[in-house]
């Protein structure tokens, strides 16, 4: 998958997050207390959680800790939830969205309410990474489709494991030197790294159909 090295301007939204490496905007909230699942898997060090970039780094600043409890209390009220971020994803008018690049969905009124910001921002494409695979089972169960514009990508709960969800959006993170075992048409191995800790103009995370496959943090 190609890229170029062409710079996204972006400026500051209230309830958005600029990341250096992605070329769009995102959404986060507190890790591990929207967390469900990851609340019990950093416990083992062979989960993802485990090395949780949310609790490190940049994410323990106190400007970005601020922002991500702002969000939360914003959060509280799902109808607002909706209209707010449906008014400022559509005014930040990039092509791209990324979901939760700190925390999780926490429960089916949760993905319900992406869904439609979804549904309501239809020009976006956006990408919900998750661990919470069972929120959505029961999404898709209750006969709801996500909104076309909407990459649902279901993450592995073991470092170096191929998840194995009979989906066609999935994700895992691997030790360096198992990412040579990644090499056939059903995997992409991330290339940030390589490329400065940048995605520039890859979209891999939102179009490909299959595992894309993290080196991990």
């Amino acid at each position: 998958m190609t890229h170029d090295k062409t710079a996204v301007s972006l400026c500051e939204i209230p309830h958005l997050s600029i990341t250096s490496k992605m070329p769009c905007y995102s959404f986060s909230l507190p890790a591990l207390t929207t967390c469900p699942t990851g609340r019990e898997l950093i416990k083992s060090p062979d989960s993802p959680c485990h090395h949780c970039y949310g609790l490190k780094g940049r994410a323990v600043f106190p400007v970005v800790k601020e922002k991500k409890f702002r969000n939360f209390v914003l959060f509280q009220d799902l109808k607002n939830f909706v209209a707010v971020l449906s008014d400022e994803i559509t005014k930040a008018n990039c092509p791209l969205f990324r979901w939760q690049d700190c925390g999780d969905i926490i429960s089916l009124a949760h993905l319900e309410a992406i869904n439609q910001i979804c549904i309501n921002t239809p020009k976006i494409h956006h990408w919900l990474p998750t661990m919470e695979a069972e929120i959505v089972k029961r999404f898709l169960s209750d006969n709801q489709n996500f909104a076309e514009n909407l990459t649902v990508r279901l993450s592995s709960k073991k470092v170096d494991r191929v998840p194995g969800y009979k989906w066609q959006f999935s994700s895992m993170i691997a030790k360096k030197r198992l990412l040579k075992n990644f090499n056939s048409k059903k995997y992409f191995v991330c290339q940030a790294k390589q490329w400065g800790g940048k995605c520039w103009s890859c979209t891999a995370c939102w179009n490909f159909q299959g595992i894309i496959v993290y080196p991990i943090h």
